[in-house]
């Protein structure tokens, strides 16, 4: 195998695909990213088993041949030689790099040690606005559980349904949901549940480089490909129920509230400077014409803070975690904001004015000062 690339690509490829591979890994093969030529072009590919990703770039070709070759060590290597073009040929299994005034030797594995990747080559077709799939990847995933003690909220649940897609994302005290028109329907209804950390991470990588994403679900072997220009990704499915999260939205709200984005943040974030010694715990006083903002008083104090606030409906206080809406407040793409609230106890509903797309959905804490 000998070829010559742009370092920019080669770099951009390595990077991409160096997403999919797991530094716990069991498998040393798996610490490699998998390089090969065809059609003229350069294939790199790294895999974790749970998630697989491949990237293509052009090169100039001129011999044929495949080795796997230590992620990490040759990015961090293409990444900081200098030049434009880097020449490459494997002489048995040393893959060798040059540039201008560089050179390197990678000891290679063979090629045919490592796992044969589960592509997904066919099944249902969802295609998605890549400019607004970063909104729903910033949106929906800092609601997802990190604790892998329920495997499903680790994951973001998915359900495309006529012309529509549904992404939603809990941890079992708040949850969120974006609702995505699509351009093409989809000939059935598919649900599935993906990795959120490896979709989110491979997301943001895969926007940058088309104006769409594709994806494509095979259940019956439960994996879902992502696909833009000339990269794919491929996720193992979770397995599992996810929890029927629209139960707990309450039918009726006694209170609405419009109020901006600056004034709500700058609110919370005065009472929690106190309420972290308390569990995080701020109580919102919803009134006419005005929110109080409130934490607990401690033996090191404690503040209030009025917020200027369309109100419609009854008067109500009730609390929540200060944590949850400051990671809502940090993530939201609109200055206007709507929240409602019906009772102390029950959850309240965020969205932005105007909009009935995204929703954010927040469990209350019992306060009892």
């Amino acid at each position: 195998m000998k070829f010559t690339v742009l370092k920019e690509n080669f770099f951009k490829g390595l990077n991409v695909v160096g997403k999919a591979i797991n530094s716990r890994t069991s498998m040393p093969i798996l610490s490699n990213v998998l390089i090969k030529t065809e059609k003229g072009r350069l294939s790199m590919t790294a895999s974790g088993l749970q998630l697989s990703i491949t990237a293509k770039i052009g090169a100039k070709v001129d011999s044929d041949g495949a080795i796997a070759v230590p992620a990490r060590l040759l990015a961090e290597f293409v990444s900081q030689v200098s030049g434009e073009k880097i020449d490459a040929e494997l002489k048995g299994s040393i893959f060798k790099v040059n540039t201008d005034k560089s050179s390197a030797s990678f000891a290679g594995a063979d090629a045919g040690e490592f796992p044969t990747i589960d592509l997904v080559d066919k099944g249902l077709e969802v295609e998605l606005s890549a400019k607004e799939f970063t909104q729903v990847l910033q949106l929906v995933g800092f609601t997802v559980a990190s604790d892998e003690g329920r495997p499903v909220l680790t994951g973001i649940y998915c359900k495309a349904e006529g012309s529509s897609i549904i992404f939603a994302g809990t941890d079992g005290f708040r949850m969120a949901e974006y609702k995505m028109k699509l351009g093409k329907s989809v000939s059935e209804k598919i649900e599935f549940i993906v990795p959120a950390r490896s979709f989110i991470e491979v997301g943001r990588a895969f926007v940058t480089e088309d104006e769409k994403l594709t994806l494509v679900v095979d259940p019956e072997r439960n994996l879902v490909a992502m696909k833009a220009a000339d990269m794919e990704a491929h996720f193992r499915i979770i397995d599992g129920e996810y929890p029927d999260y629209q139960s707990i939205i309450p039918a009726e709200f006694s209170s609405e509230v419009h109020i901006s984005k600056s004034e709500f943040e700058n609110g919370i974030k005065l009472a929690n400077i106190f309420s972290r010694e308390s569990g995080n715990m701020v109580k919102l006083v919803v009134k006419k014409g005005s929110v109080e903002s409130i934490s607990q008083p401690t033996e090191t104090g404690s503040s209030s803070n009025e917020m200027s606030a369309e109100v419609t409906g009854e008067e109500v206080e009730i609390a929540f975690n200060a944590k949850y809406l400051l990671e809502f407040l940090a993530n939201a793409t609109e200055d206007d904001l709507v929240f409602k609230i019906s009772e102390p106890l029950k959850p309240g509903l965020f969205k932005f004015e105007g909009k009935d797309h995204y929703l954010y959905i927040v469990m209350p804490m019992k306060a009892n000062w």
